[in-house]
């Protein structure tokens, strides 16, 4: 029987389902990665304790990025990296605004401010770090879609200079212009990015990640809460293959661009109402009923990924098909789904 995990995703092999539910690169991963996984001398160094393989990751990461090796903080994907930002400034001292990435709600206090327009989260998070020491977001947000632009994001960095931002930036490699969007590089001390390449490599089983920040002393904090050896040989090989083939990121994310659009355009066009100018592969639909959206679709071999009031946003959030040849199923069923409800 097939187990539906977190709303739909992880259901790779099974046929006839269409998973609109993952907000990893469904076109990945690239096959360097496969051939690396699959080679012998790479095997041969499984049997050894994993020495280089947090440096060698980095290395590889920093090229891609663009930033010293220096300047990052690796884990176990950005998960681990978010637990560790919690530890250093305390539960009871770092905040978001919902709604927001899902283990927000389980690491932190439940909040009481909930805002979804680019606008609303900027005022919100303006008030919050006046009574946090840190503030977590992601950016692209996580499920909505919508973003802030680095510029309004480095103003309100100055205008709370004693709070720490901590900006979650899976998803701003999945956009046009990621300088657009993104922090890494600032000149500014409150602020730590967290990075991964999982995603938009479409390699969302391996565990590596990356804290980019440019205060010395706040990367070696941060360490002191990541355990030894944070990654596996394994892992970073695997990581490192993909990094290398930049050219094929580029093609598959615009790809999954164009895709997003076309299915913005379906979903408006059923009467569905989109959290639109989202510059990400996933658009995200304000439903009073979600659940039964989500049962609806998965008759049809669709699956989505619904949100509750609970977690600040009521609604689905679909992803981009990999191949346009899915949208007129999709089409269909949504029209179906209209009509029942």
């Amino acid at each position: 029987m097939l187990k539906i995990v977190q709303g739909g995703a992880d259901f790779n092999g099974h046929q006839h389902q269409i998973d609109l539910a993952t907000c990893v690169n469904a076109m990945g991963p690239p096959i360097s990665s496969i051939d690396v996984a699959q080679s012998l001398e790479h095997h041969r160094q499984l049997l050894v304790h994993p020495f280089h393989a947090t440096d060698a990751f980095l290395e590889s990461y920093a090229r891609f990025l663009g930033v010293e090796a220096q300047s990052l903080v690796a884990g176990r994907g950005i998960t681990e990296l978010i637990h560790s930002v919690i530890q250093v400034y305390g539960r009871e001292n770092t905040g978001f605004v919902t709604p927001d990435y899902t283990d927000f709600n389980l690491l932190l206090d439940k909040q009481n401010i909930a805002a979804i327009c680019a606008p609303e989260r900027e005022r919100a998070l303006n008030a919050l770090a006046k009574v946090k020491q840190a503030v977590i977001l992601s950016n692209p947000c996580n499920p909505t879609g919508v973003a802030i632009e680095a510029s309004r994001l480095r103003a309100l960095c100055l205008n709370n200079p004693s709070t720490m931002f901590v900006v979650d930036e899976s998803y701003v490699e999945f956009t046009a212009e990621p300088a657009k969007w993104s922090m890494l590089g600032s000149e500014l001390h409150n602020v730590i990015v967290l990075r991964s390449p999982t995603k938009c490599f479409g390699m969302g089983g391996i565990r590596v990640g990356a804290a980019w920040t440019r205060e010395p002393a706040t990367r070696k904090t941060l360490a002191s809460h990541i355990t030894k050896w944070p990654l596996s040989t394994f892992d970073s090989h695997y990581a490192c293959a993909a990094l290398e083939r930049q050219q094929w990121k580029s093609e598959t994310t615009q790809k999954l661009l164009v895709h997003a659009a076309a299915m913005e355009e379906v979903l408006c066009q059923l009467g569905f109402d989109v959290i639109s100018n989202s510059p990400t592969h996933f658009r995200f639909v304000l439903h009073p009923h979600p659940a039964a959206i989500f049962d609806q679709l998965r008759q049809h071999g669709i699956f989505v990924r619904t949100k509750t009031a609970e977690e600040g946003v009521q609604g689905f959030r679909v992803t981009a098909p990999t191949c346009l040849d899915h949208l007129p199923t999709l089409e269909r069923a949504l029209q179906e789904v209209s009509c029942a409800g």
